[in-house]
């Protein structure tokens, strides 16, 4: 086959796959793992044709779908093989991840949660495999979903790695109602290579779609201020309790209330964990000190799968309260709530190792005729964050997949409650996922994914 051929045969299989499949062809000119022409069969022949062309059927839960030149269509996919290594899918008596669907000749579709279907269903239009590895000295990979270029559907991911740089993304934005909106990145494949860590900030919550797997063996980083975290009010008090995601944040040693919990149990709608009460002394001066930041809001959505090894972190930890002494008043604010993370995918594969944190931060500490103060410890994959402690005055500690958040105490001093756990919500097709012991560090439930 000519190079001059792709794109009238890429033409034609993209024609057969709109009327049958919604899984997209493999880029123009992309070449298998070995090298070969991708729509070559499995023995390497290039014998005669295969089946019968523009052939389509779906019986089963098995497809088949053959090309206008009588070949199996294929799709390479780099990261779908054991250890996220490269593996050729042959659309013949393919197993449909979600099963057939129920009145077209072609494979089911998950639905999404959150409005992310239309997204999902534009992958093809700009196929991308992103494969992500590890940054120089344990540098960041950075995510701003703050950032989105409107006019250009995309948005840029910064590789520390100065020979790869700028990586434009596929991209929307979804809107919530009086909640953050998603930056939505539009991917064929994602991998997140070992060692390497992802970094999201932003005022924007964070989701990923891809058409076929998600292979996670790193780092993704939405904690202490982490993108979709929620904003509060500002208190007028010295003492402010915790912020709130699964639970309500608890109380400071003032009896200041936390935020309350969100009513939402299945992250519909997306949203990370709220900071702990900001703190506002009327002076003069006028002084307000913010409590521990929240932790942000993650989901990511497969086609086909999503599998973590045993390195995989998604930490969506919320941060430390803070202890000051201004205007001459003593200020201890409430700890941030742990985040949200909310997984789609026919089939979810958490290997035992793997971590997903969202611990609540604790409260800070401060004693005026002491002249001391103290921050609350963040949340962390290892543990909730322990409130500071400053001659009788004890900040909350945080909450924890099994406990909830401790108040703020003190026998003199102040000191702020301690934020919530987050939560974790996973939507498989059978609704039913193995978790190995330690791998969940927030409060999560099991839910199944509905198809379409």
């Amino acid at each position: 086959m000519k190079l001059a051929d792709l794109p009238r045969l890429a033409a034609l299989a993209a024609l057969a796959l709109g009327a049958a499949c919604r899984f997209p062809p493999p880029p123009d000119v992309e070449l298998d793992a070995v090298g070969d022409d991708p729509r070559v069969d499995a023995s390497g022949d290039g014998g005669g044709p295969e089946c019968t062309a523009l052939a389509v059927s779906c019986v089963g839960g098995n497809l088949s779908h053959c090309d206008a030149d009588g070949r199996y269509v294929r799709h390479t996919v780099p990261n779908g093989g054991p250890g996220g290594t490269p593996v050729t899918l042959t659309m013949h008596d393919y197993p449909c991840p979600m099963g057939c669907h129920t009145s077209e000749p072609r494979c089911a579709d998950i639905d999404a949660a959150n409005g992310l279907n239309v997204a999902l269903d534009s992958v093809p239009l700009s196929p991308l495999d992103l494969d992500l590895t590890p940054g120089p000295a344990g540098a960041p990979i950075l995510i701003d979903t703050s950032s989105f270029d409107a006019g250009m559907g995309q948005t840029i991911i910064t590789h520390p790695d100065p020979l790869i740089g700028n990586i434009a993304v596929p991209a929307e934005v979804i809107t919530q109602t009086e909640l953050p909106e998603i930056l939505v990145l539009k991917v064929r494949s994602l991998s997140l290579r070992q060692g390497a860590t992802v970094r999201a900030t932003g005022v924007r919550a964070l989701a990923i779609v891809s058409r076929f797997d998600v292979y996670i063996a790193g780092t993704i980083d939405l904690s202490q201020g982490g993108p979709g975290r929620c904003s509060l009010p500002t208190a007028q008090t010295t003492a402010t309790g915790g912020g709130g995601n699964y639970q309500t944040g608890s109380m400071s040693s003032s009896n200041a209330e936390g935020t309350a919990t969100s009513t939402d149990v299945n992250l519909t709608p997306l949203h990370g964990g709220c900071a702990g009460v900001q703190s506002r002394v009327t002076g003069p001066p006028v002084v307000t000190t913010a409590g521990g930041a929240g932790g942000g809001a993650l989901q990511l959505v497969s086609g086909t799968k999503l599998l973590f090894e045993p390195s995989a972190v998604i930490d969506v930890s919320g941060g430390g309260g803070t202890g000051r002494i201004a205007s001459s008043t003593a200020i201890a604010t409430g700890g941030g709530a742990g985040g949200s993370v909310l997984l789609e995918a026919p089939q979810i594969s958490l290997t035992g190792g793997a971590i997903i944190a969202g611990r609540g931060g604790g409260g800070g500490a401060a004693h005026l005729s002491m002249a001391v103060m103290a921050d609350g410890m963040p949340g962390t994959k290892d543990g909730p964050g322990a409130g500071a402690s400053v001659f009788g005055a004890t900040g909350g500690t945080g909450g924890s997949e099994s406990a909830g958040p401790m108040a703020g105490t003190a026998a003199g001093g102040v000191a702020g409650g301690a934020g919530s756990v987050g939560k974790c919500v996973l939507r498989s097709r059978s609704g039913s996922i193995s978790v190995p012991p330690g791998t969940l560090r927030l409060r999560s439930q099991t839910l199944p994914l509905p198809s379409r």
